[in-house]
């Protein structure tokens, strides 16, 4: 499927708005994410941020010698 404005044939880079990014023309819904996808989207984005807190989290502060910051 071509997700593509109906009206200027712009990709669509963002499936949760309802009108087009570029020309402002309603989008059809079936273009458009559902509901349901778009609560997918959001738990997906919740717990990929937790993972990345929690990486950063446990990352050591200094080195074995105790000088600086590991990156």
């Amino acid at each position: 499927m071509s997700f593509k404005c109906p009206a200027c044939a712009r990709p669509r880079y963002n499936r949760r708005r309802k009108d087009c990014e570029f020309c402002g023309a309603p989008i059809p819904k079936s273009l458009q994410l559902s509901e349901s996808q778009k609560q997918r989207f959001d738990r997906l984005k919740a717990d990929e941020a937790k993972q990345h807190r929690d990486f950063i989290q446990n990352l050591p502060t200094t080195n074995p010698g105790g000088i600086g910051m590991i990156f």
